[in-house]
């Protein structure tokens, strides 16, 4: 009816609503749990698009959002362990003193390097401080254009320094903004052993005209406990140079001068600027927690 009382009358509409009965892990619908969801899982996290997927049932702990967190849960359901997910959703845990980064690290043009993600953490298992309380992961590697991640066999070529690893595995995939999309997982759900170097080993190759400084970020960082809570990393950024690092050559003070500080993206700061982050000191990267 509008405002003068005159009435008008509409046909009727029709739509077919197609309600779909799901089991919570089972995310191809087949009515089984088993590796095959953990795979159909991940390529719903890495955007290839999988076959027969229920939404619904891969996200685990009902939060929205398919992260590497539910394929952690959907393995806890193959091994019969209970998990996070019988506590329905929870909030997103942040960890800003977990530092998942990459050093500043020169590459010439044309060259292939092998380059390092470092991970620095205090999430240990307090029965066994050699154990880290993170099972999996997941993060975007974003590069600028002329260097490319080296491959094998078609899929690019990460993996772990030794003996920071327990079974785990990779899967990576190419992003429509051109980022890496990389998960990390274990289909045992292994704690990820507690060292103080390189964690994550992979090549990167420069392109004939690569020149000039540049950034690289890792972003979307997400790593997931055995239980399958969610922890959300801060974004990492380091610069990546055919020359020397700017910031980093004048380091160097004599004694008359002031050393100088330097954010990781090249950046002088005053002393009583800093705050919580990674800095570059004479030569030298230091923390403030």
């Amino acid at each position: 009816s509008d405002t003068s009382g005159k009435e008008t009358i509409l046909g009727d509409v029709t739509a077919n609503l197609n309600v779909v009965a799901y089991t919570p892990g089972d995310v191809n619908n087949d009515g089984l749990i088993l590796v095959n969801d953990v795979v159909t899982a991940i390529n719903y996290i890495l955007n290839v698009t999988p076959e027969n997927f229920v939404f619904a049932a891969a996200d685990m702990n009902g939060d929205g959002q398919i992260l590497v967190n539910d394929v952690v849960q959907i393995i806890n359901t193959i091994l019969g362990v209970n998990s996070a997910k019988e506590n329905g959703a929870r909030a997103t845990i942040t960890k800003d003193a977990d530092m998942f980064y990459m050093d500043d690290f020169i590459i010439k043009a044309g060259e292939s390097k092998q380059v390092a993600i470092k991970f620095d953490t205090e999430n240990v298992n307090p029965a066994n401080p050699s154990e880290l309380n993170y099972v999996a992961f997941q993060f975007d590697l974003c590069l600028p254009k002329g260097l490319t991640v080296v491959k094998k066999k078609e899929m690019y070529d990460f993996k772990f320094n030794e003996d920071r690893m327990g079974d785990h595995t990779f899967t990576s995939s190419l992003q429509a903004d051109g980022s890496i999309r990389v998960v990390a997982t274990s289909l045992s759900n292994a704690p990820f052993c507690e060292k103080s170097h390189d964690f994550i080993l992979f090549t990167l190759t420069a392109s004939d005209d690569f020149a000039g400084s540049h950034k690289i970020a890792i972003e979307n960082i997400n790593f997931s406990d055995k239980a399958g809570e969610i922890y959300k990393l801060p974004v990492a950024t380091s610069r990546v140079t055919d020359d020397v690092v700017n910031g980093i050559s004048s380091l160097e003070a004599s004694d008359n001068k002031a050393i100088k500080i330097y954010t990781i993206d090249g950046k002088c700061v005053m002393k009583s600027a800093i705050k919580k982050g990674v800095y570059i000191a004479n030569g030298k990267k230091f923390y403030v927690k």
